[in-house]
């Protein structure tokens, strides 16, 4: 049987991406904050990170879009703002001039950066305020929606993390996040990036906080037990497909406790369940195989180049940002 977790491991340090990898989306995120705090008209906010940057699950893009998640979180309440777009349009206003485009979408404000009319990076605004009984949520609606798809939703930037950090611990918790990074990688190589058609990072990681479960396993040569990554992530993935039927439904464990595979049409989530059947085929072959390097090469087929061959090392990849001067 083919014990991978050297490649998973060399895998890992090939997609993960780090604050140090992506020195120019922080410089850019805080000049679009300096901006706000010098441009708008009130009210005034905080801000922290959200997404993969905050749950360190963040994975190097295939196409070289890289993005950052910030939370706007404004002292107002939603009877000061009854409609949330105008809030997110009072932001848009504040940062013209910055990027390639500025767009109000559904749940951000987006800054896009272009070079060549290709994209770099992009910076996504979440804004935020808190209702009559102090929750904070999150403005949900695009310019031109109509009233019902338009809304206060609650929601807490921060308590994903939180959750993540109370329910595991040391190096319980970084296999948690390996693993995640193992299914967005997957994600990426085998779906489109456009519309709901590829499950959202978001989805992965509540159906990994519902069904993954620490997995060690004794390394004979020195009896010490170690963090065994492949047979974590084939478990989670064979709970993932036992589960989709016919669809895969996760909630995540805090507010707004929604379901993020929801937004999938039922073709793409029957496009979704084949491959994760796909995945969960290529990890048990990979396991039972007596040849590493066929097993490398069967999950080379589902992860893309950057999983290495049998005890192959790659180098440390590094961000490809452009410096701020190059972008249009």
């Amino acid at each position: 049987m083919a014990n991978l977790n050297a490649e998973f491991a060399t895998f890992d340090e090939q997609i993960k991406l780090d604050w140090d990898d992506s020195s120019v989306l922080r410089e850019r995120r805080d000049a679009i904050l300096d901006r706000l705090r010098e441009r708008l008209d009130g009210p005034s906010f905080d801000s922290c990170n959200q997404g993969s940057y905050d749950l360190r699950t963040g994975v190097h893009p295939l196409q070289g879009d890289y993005d950052i998640d910030v939370a706007l979180r404004f002292n107002a309440t939603t009877a000061e703002w009854p409609d949330p777009v105008s809030l997110k349009q009072r932001v848009a206003a504040a940062l013209q001039g910055f990027g390639s485009e500025i767009r109000v979408r559904r749940s951000c404000v987006t800054i896009f950066y272009q070079r060549r009319g290709e994209p770099l990076y992009h910076v996504d605004l979440a804004v935020y305020t808190h209702d009559a009984r102090d929750r904070l949520c999150l403005a949900v609606g695009k310019v031109g929606s109509s009233a019902d798809l338009k809304s206060w939703t609650p929601s807490d930037p921060q308590a994903l993390a939180t959750y993540i950090d109370a329910r595991y611990e040391g190096e319980d918790r970084a296999q948690l996040r390996r693993v995640l990074r193992y299914l967005k990688r997957w994600k990426d190589v085998r779906f489109s990036g456009e519309g709901d058609a590829a499950p959202k990072g978001i989805g992965l990681t509540a159906a990994a906080l519902k069904w993954f479960h620490v997995h060690c396993r004794v390394d004979p040569t020195d009896h010490q037990s170690r963090h065994d990554d492949q047979a974590g992530l084939l478990t989670l993935v064979q709970k993932m497909r036992a589960h989709a039927n016919p669809r895969l439904i996760a909630q995540l464990p805090v507010v707004p406790y929604s379901d993020p595979f929801t937004r999938m049409n039922d073709r793409q989530m029957e496009i979704f369940r084949d491959e994760l059947e796909r995945l969960e085929a290529a990890l048990s072959a990979a396991a039972q195989d007596s040849d590493p390097r066929h097993a490398c090469n069967t999950l080379r087929r589902l992860f893309g180049d950057d999983f290495p061959e049998a005890g192959r090392k790659s180098a440390r990849r590094t961000a490809a940002i452009v410096s701020s001067g190059s972008a249009a």
